[in-house]
């Protein structure tokens, strides 16, 4: 019910045709879900003809008889697309389950539709008529005529277990073929002589140089869902406070650097060559808490220098960046997106965080010369 009106759609400025085309699928959902009211009916009916001498509802060779004929091929293209798609995730017994179970029209599909069909029904009486009352008592009879404000109904979810969802987590070799990084010839021949030799794929990829430390710190960050850090905004990052904090033979021991404080803690950045247990460390010497993101170890011998013997630029006023995330309004993991998204799109800091709406756009505001009303 919240969705655009379909003259807003059109009318709207500055919208691509594939945007228009999202819009306009939301807003006949509304009404494409409750075409399970007629197809269903007519498809018992059509069942039944085949057994029972009925009369003809859409006669051969007319244009309802294509029309029907063009809807069926289509879904059929559609099922067939949903199989290789599930197939490709899950494997051949969840696509019996969803698209062979009966085929051309499974029961899964049938049931999704009805679910859809009923919801939307809902949403139109509580649009229409409100919220559904709780039972009168002697507390609400003088309420009783009152008309709730719309409210979304909330569906209980029960989360699947960790060793469950494990079989579905994407791997680091998914993430290099996206990236591109290896071929999917390479990574077969490197994930059978990585489990030959009782190495981890990564390890296995950097010995053979297969892949560059950048490119494997960038696809195992996709993996563990925390941030690649780029080099080129080191400097940015004002790395000079954790020289008092720190000490440096224990930051270049553990091949660390720290990047950003937060209320309880610190966010460190690891390359592939500090220890596995270097968060323990941290956190048990200086008693913080610690969040990882990942850096190249020679990023990170170039951030050290920048912390114990920092250029005079060093001690410049803070960044706009920097001033939001003091006020909270950015995290520790926006502040990397933005300096990242500067890196890679040569654009000032400034200009990002306005195309975020954070600043206000210093074309649109108002001169300070200007008169005001």
């Amino acid at each position: 019910m919240q969705s655009f009106r379909a003259r807003d759609i059109f009318r709207m400025k500055k919208v691509s045709f594939a945007g228009r085309y999202s819009l306009y699928k939301d807003l006949k959902a509304k009404l494409g879900n409750l075409l399970a009211l007629v197809g269903y009916p007519v498809l018992i009916y059509f069942l039944l003809s085949l057994f029972i001498p009925l009369p003809v509802i859409y006669p051969q060779w007319t244009l309802s008889w294509y029309l029907s004929l063009a809807v069926t091929v289509m879904m059929i293209e559609r099922q067939v697309f949903r199989s290789v798609a599930i197939y490709n995730v899950y494997g051949m017994r969840s696509v019996f389950f969803a698209c062979l179970l009966p085929p051309i029209l499974p029961l899964r599909l049938m049931w999704g539709n009805i679910i859809n069909m009923v919801s939307t029904m809902r949403a139109y009486r509580q649009k229409w008529f409100g919220q559904p009352q709780p039972k009168t008592t002697a507390k609400n009879k003088t309420d009783k005529k009152a008309k709730k404000p719309l409210a979304w109904a909330k569906t209980d979810h029960a989360f699947l277990e960790k060793q469950v969802l494990e079989r579905y987590r994407r791997k680091l070799g998914d993430i290099l073929l996206e990236r591109g990084y290896l071929t999917p010839e390479q990574l077969q021949k490197a994930l059978y002589a990585a489990s030959t030799k009782k190495e981890t794929l990564g390890g296995y990829l950097r010995r053979k140089d297969l892949i560059s430390e950048e490119q494997l710190l960038d696809a195992l960050a996709s993996v563990k869902h925390i941030k690649y850090v780029t080099p080129e905004r080191l400097e940015n990052y004002r790395l000079h406070q954790f020289a008092p904090t720190f000490e440096e033979g224990l930051l270049r021991h553990l091949m660390v650097l720290p990047l950003l404080r937060f209320e309880s803690g610190v966010v460190f950045a690891f390359c592939d060559e500090s220890p596995d247990n270097a968060q323990t460390i941290l956190r048990t010497t200086y008693q913080i808490e610690v969040r990882a993101e990942f850096l190249s170890k020679a990023a990170i011998e170039q951030g050290l220098k920048l912390v114990y013997a920092p250029p005079a630029s060093a001690c410049a006023l803070s960044s706009p960046v920097e001033k939001l995330y003091a006020e909270g309004r950015l995290n520790y993991e926006q502040v990397i997106l933005v300096r990242n998204f500067c890196s890679l799109n040569t654009e000032s800091e400034q200009a990002i965080l306005t195309h975020m709406g954070l600043l206000p756009d210093m074309a649109d505001a108002p001169s300070k010369e200007a008169p005001i009303d």
